[in-house]
């Protein structure tokens, strides 16, 4: 596999294990947060475009 299919490949796994095992302060403490996902906020209106 090519280094960026695997990274995709990570990303997807490491994205599927938040949402099985999301952190919240009160009902799971030792959940898991994703530190590695960004959100362009600088060109939203063009990605919406």
């Amino acid at each position: 596999m090519h280094k960026s299919g695997l990274a995709v490949l990570m990303t997807l796994l490491g994205l599927e294990k938040v949402k099985d095992d999301l952190y919240d302060r009160l009902g799971n403490p030792n959940g898991v947060i994703e530190l590695g996902l960004a959100e362009n906020k600088l060109c939203i209106d063009l990605i919406e475009k």
